[in-house]
């Protein structure tokens, strides 16, 4: 037996490598721009030192406190107020949980009437608000965005402002490096944390070996006695290690940001979020018994609670499990309350607030607006009825001057979180953190102070002005490292700080009685304002270069594509092969990367190197080098084709595709059709230079998507010879399933028929419920897949086709989806019952090892044994066709059923939607595909039609699937289905799953729709017969099956699908860049950036993921199946 002869070989398909290539190049741009987008600053590592302190001509000698005095009594820089501090964090404590509101049983969802859910339910807080205004003070305390735990602590212990690059690290970021409040009241000067831990390393192994000694020299009493010595000499060391001794419990992200900071520590596990107890009976376990028995083993006790965020992750705020976590923080408080003493500070706060939804991260009020509550004894702490209204006015307050009256002790105002840090920090007398840009709260100041209004002006003076020149020496400190900072504005703090420290000693000396010192506190003020509202400034300085190069090389990707794909339909489905130039593209990179290099160089030379990065330079010109080498190789690209027209030069295959292929189609019906999708493709890019159409996205791609569906529907019609029943059943069907998709639907929520309804009950209830509400989801797919997919891809549309092991994996998967979801789930919500981690875990476990073995089997199996010779001389081989699609739809099936899971029994019907979206676009192409000659060009522009309904499908399913583009709806629980550890690469991929499982569903989806509709006829023959002696085929155009092997349909469909997201991002990019210094941007632009950028990303994995093993699939077929007898 011989090879089918060159003129008639089908040639092997190798797309992968343009797919690699269009890839590698748009990864390199979103890498570029993401690097000069995301903002940064430098950490200085400098820590304030208590015997250095801030304030000009400060003599250290007279300062009674210095490394070696372990009593604190008098403070540094200035006198400490209070000997302990509690500081208790409720994360996600809104203002308004705190907030007395007006008395109403209102169970409405609305943000402006009052909740019977968590307001008025702290009453041991409102009560010292209302009978101890001079000892108690409440604020809300606003929060910079982004509104996470990480980045919230950050801030309340380093006075910095936050990078939007650090959300990143919310999730297992590494220790704080700069100076913060914890290492301030933790170590004395010049103590920071990496000699801690060598001392304790040294300690220990100074240890080990007197341990080692006295094993040889004594006996074993005489070891107990020795080590009990070193234990000792241990805990001696330890307290003189020690500033103070700070007590940590509550939620391990404090650990991990301040390893070997604290003198005991009791850290819980805080990721999973359906964990609502479990942090909170730790810190009810042990900071009562902290500050009350053990009264000389702490001095700061800092607890963090994360019970009302978790109820909000998983309930929302609107649910009797909200009700009984605030009951039990407020019996928490009040036993606090009642056992500290005089000199203790007592601190109650949010770190973030909380959605009507329960979620956080964003930019809202509902985000931003925390609460904060201090609390003294014994020391008066809010003279309001004596302070100066301008005092009390802050400096990101919006409440006019005219409510505030002496007759009122608790003025609603705001204040910046970064301001506690300076205020703790001088209160109890340690260094302010270097690093700290918040200013001190002024009633703390003026109002501790016994005796007259100077002496109140005095101290509060004194603490002003230390924060003033500790802000004043990070500047110029910072200056040295970078230029940020211009000159200009350098001298004009300089000389706004000489002014108001002029009219201060004229004030302090007596020189002049005119002086108001409410114009000197002012001026202070005014000098923290300017240089906070520079730095806010300059650290959202962007890498412009950077970003330039990302756009330009992302816009280059989508044009050297579309020229591709010109390129591919110009020659036609049987046109062949191309080939993929990989030695000029080899080239082309090692030439750029030699220029590159010499421009560096000359950089470097010219001293430009700071603003044009090298890095950027190394990157970006290969990648535009190599772009421009494959456009130009068009032209030349070796095409195994016995067609001339494959000796045409580029310029005159687009010639030829304009005349032959664009002006052919020219008709109303056509453009209708074909540019009517293509436009609104292209409107949907333009609408993200607005922050209203970005939030509004949803409805606008709905829009669209019925469009162009509408548009598909009577292309079908007009091409369909007769129109048939089931046609109109298929046109419903796809109009019910989007209209079940709608914003109208899903967002208001007529009926929990359509959508899950806010779920108030708790237990048993649970079940029914869920039952009630999709107990028919899982039933349908299962007959979607098996009875529909599984069939009709099939030659002879009969189940038997389909290997048993997938139906009995597909059953397997399905049922213990359906227990996980009715009964395991609500059990443990409930918590009636007690679960193991096994019993926990093992039903989807058994759904993800279904999927792998599934996907294993269909990878590796190569099972090609039903070849047939009959008596005429001819060779009857296997169906390619169906062997390509079932693996595809067998790959497809596994990575569903680990996205329903993932995605849980709230979004099932969503995702039972996208499975039948899909359906129904399959049997409205086909009509469309299966009469049409395989020649004809016009094919290709229904591929790109479908592309642009998968993308906007996509979109659309990723919020009916409750997403948004938005941090705080980020299903972070998906992480724990099946598990109870933290893992940071298993968490991170399963979450990815469950936010983008609709662009790869239907990236997935793409290859099964084409080959099914493109090649319907090929799927459908029984056999296919190659003849020896007309060598030709039998039934069917040689050109169709060539069309199959060389896979340029596919390949078409992927760029088309690549292109769709590739011109998102670029959008995104382009209004990012634009709009850099917009209101919204880090609210608006920056979420949506990041997850189409991702988003594009995950799509170009599994676009190359397919692409390799279709070409596997396919070179496997032509080995096995294409022999002909001689």
């Amino acid at each position: 037996m011989d090879k089918i002869n060159n003129n008639k070989k089908i040639n092997r398909a190798n797309i992968s490598s343009f797919i690699l290539f269009f890839i590698c190049i748009l990864s390199i741009g979103i890498l570029l721009f993401f690097n000069g987008f995301l903002l940064m600053r430098f950490e200085l590592p400098l820590k304030s030192q208590c015997n250095q302190s801030p304030l000009p001509n400060y003599d250290g000698t007279n300062n009674n406190n210095n490394n070696n005095n372990n009593n604190n009594n008098n403070g540094c820089w200035m006198n400490k107020t209070y000997n302990k501090a509690v500081i208790v964090v409720i994360d996600a404590l809104r203002y308004d949980f705190v907030a007395r509101q007006p008395t109403s049983n209102s169970e409405s969802n609305s943000s402006d009437s009052t909740s019977i859910y968590f307001h008025n339910r702290l009453t041991s807080i409102q009560n010292l608000i209302d009978n101890k205004p001079e000892n108690s003070l409440f604020y809300k305390f606003v929060a910079d965005s982004p509104t996470v735990t990480m980045q919230r602590i950050k801030g309340i212990t380093t006075g910095s402002l936050p990078t939007f690059i650090d959300v990143g690290s919310n999730f297992g970021g590494d220790a704080i490096v700069e100076d913060s409040l914890v290492n301030q009241l933790s170590f004395f000067d010049n103590n920071n944390n990496n000699n801690n831990n060598n001392n304790n390393n040294n300690n220990n192994n100074n240890n080990n070996n007197n341990n080692n000694n006295n094993n040889n020299n004594n006996n074993n009493n005489n070891n107990k006695n020795n080590n009990n010595n070193d234990d000792n000499n241990n805990d001696n060391e330890k307290v003189r290690k020690f500033r103070n001794k700070v007590i940590f419990i509550g939620d391990d992200t404090w650990v991990g940001l301040f390893p070997n900071h604290f003198y005991a520590e009791y850290p819980y596990p805080s990721f999973n979020v359906k964990d609502i107890d479990t942090v909170d009976n730790g810190v009810l376990e042990h900071l009562l018994p902290t500050i009350t028995k053990l009264n000389d083993e702490w001095d700061v006790a800092i607890a963090h609670l994360l019970g009302v965020d978790h109820v909000g992750h998983t309930y929302g705020p609107y649910h009797p499990e909200m009700i009984r976590k605030l009951n039990q923080m407020d019996e928490f408080l009040l036993s606090i309350i009642n056992n500290i003493k005089n000199d203790t500070l007592f601190i109650l706060m949010g770190d973030h607030g909380m959605t009507t939804d329960g979620n956080h991260g964003g930019a809202s009020l509902l985000e931003t607006e925390a609460a904060l509550f201090m609390y003294s004894p014994g020391i008066k702490i809010n003279s309001s009825n004596i302070i100066p209204k301008e005092i009390l006015k802050s400096r990101i307050s919006s409440v006019p001057f005219d409510h505030y009256n002496n007759n009122n002790y608790q003025i609603p105002r705001d204040i910046s979180q970064i301001d506690l840090v300076s205020t703790l920090s001088l209160a109890l007398g340690v260094p302010i953190p270097f690093g700290n840009l918040g200013s001190i709260i002024p009633e703390l100041f003026f109002s501790s102070v016994d005796g007259n209004i100077e002496n109140q002006w005095n101290n509060l003076f004194n603490a002003l002005r230390i924060n003033t020149f500790q802000i004043k020496r990070y500047i110029e400190e910072y200056s040295k490292i970078s230029k940020e900072f211009p000159i200009s504005k350098l001298q004009h703090f300089d000389q706004l700080l000489k002014t108001t420290e002029d009219l201060f000693s004229q004030y302090e000396n007596g020189a002049n009685t005119t002086i108001n010192p409410i114009d000197i506190y002012k001026g202070y003020i005014q000098y923290h304002q300017e240089v906070i509202e520079l730095c806010r400034n300059i650290w959202a300085t962007f890498d412009l270069f950077s970003m330039d190069c990302g756009i330009f090389l992302i816009l280059l990707s989508i044009i050297s594509m579309i020229f591709f794909i010109i390129k591919l339909i110009s020659i036609g489905g049987g046109g062949g092969t191309i080939k993929f130039p990989i030695k000029s593209i080899g080239i082309s990179i090692g030439f750029g990367l030699i220029l590159s290099t010499i421009t560096n160089i000359t950089l470097s030379k010219m001293n430009l190197s700071d603003k044009y990065s090298s890095q950027t330079i190394t990157f970006t010109i290969p990648s535009i080098i190599s772009i421009i080498c494959f456009i130009y190789k068009l032209k030349s690209i070796p095409i195994t084709s016995s067609k001339t027209s494959s000796n045409l030069t580029f310029i005159s295959q687009l010639k030829s595709f304009y005349l032959n292929t664009l002006m052919k189609s020219i008709s109303i019906f056509k453009i209708i059709t074909t540019i009517l999708p293509i436009a609104t493709f292209i409107l949907h890019g333009v609408s993200f230079y607005s922050n209203s159409f970005i939030e509004a996205q949803q409805g606008v791609v709905y829009f669209f998507l019925v469009s162009n569906i509408l548009l598909l529907l009577i292309n079908s019609f007009k091409n369909k010879i007769k129109w048939s029943l089931n046609d109109t059943l298929i046109s419903i069907g796809t109009f019910i399933s989007l209209f079940l998709s709608s914003p109208l639907i899903w967002n208001f929520k007529f009926s929990s028929l359509f959508v899950p309804t806010l779920n108030e009950t708790s237990g048993d209830d649970n079940i029914f419920s869920n039952l009630l509400e999709t107990f028919w989801v899982l039933p349908l797919i299962f007959i979607l897949w098996r009875n529909i997919i599984f069939k009709q891809t099939s030659t002879i549309s009969s189940i038997s086709t389909t290997p048993l092991i997938h139906q009995i994996l597909l059953s397997i998967s399905l049922i213990s989806i359906s227990f996980y979801w009715y009964i395991i789930q609500p059990l443990i919500s409930s918590n009636k019952y007690q679960f193991n981690w096994i019993e926990k875990s093992i039903l989807p476990w058994i759904v993800y090892l279904s999927s792998i073995i599934g996907l294993y089997y269909t990878i590796v199996n190569n099972n090609n044994n039903n070849n047939n010779n009959n008596n005429s001389g001819t060779k009857i081989i296997n169906n390619p066709v169906e062997k390509l699609i079932k693996r595809l739809v067998y790959i497809c099936c596994y990575f569903y059923l680990v996205i329903l899971l993932l995605l849980g029994v709230e979004n099932s019907k969503s995702t039972l939607l996208m499975l039948l979206q899909a359906i129904f676009i399959a049997y409205i192409l086909i009509p469309t595909n299966n009469n049409n000659n395989s020649n004809n060009n016009n094919n290709y522009f229904k591929f790109i039609v479908l592309s642009i309904i998968f993308g906007f499908l996509s979109i659309n399913d990723f919020f009916t699937s409750g997403h948004e583009y938005s941090f705080n709806k980020i299903q972070f629980e998906s992480a724990f289905i099946g598990f109870e550890n933290h893992f940071y690469l298993r968490d991170g991929l399963l979450v990815l799953l469950n936010t983008f499982s609709s662009p790869i569903f239907f990236t997935l989806s793409l290859p099964i729709i084409v080959i099914y509709t493109r090649f319907y006829r090929l799927l459908k023959m029984k056999q296919l017969v190659i003849l020896s002696n007309t060598k030709e085929l039998l039934e069917i155009d040689e050109n169709e099956i060539q069309s199959f092997f060389n896979l340029n349909d596919l390949l078409i469909s992927f760029l088309c699908q690549l292109v769709f997201y590739c011109y998102q991002t670029l959008h995104i990019c382009i209004s990012v860049y634009g709009l850099r210094r917009h209101l919204m941007v880090w609210r608006v632009f920056a979420p949506k950036y990041i997850f189409e950028s991702i988003q594009l990303l995950i799509v170009s994995f599994f676009i190359l993921f397919l692409s390799i093993l279709i070409s596997y699939f396919i070179n496997l077929n032509q080995k096995k199946n294409l022999i002909k007898i001689k």
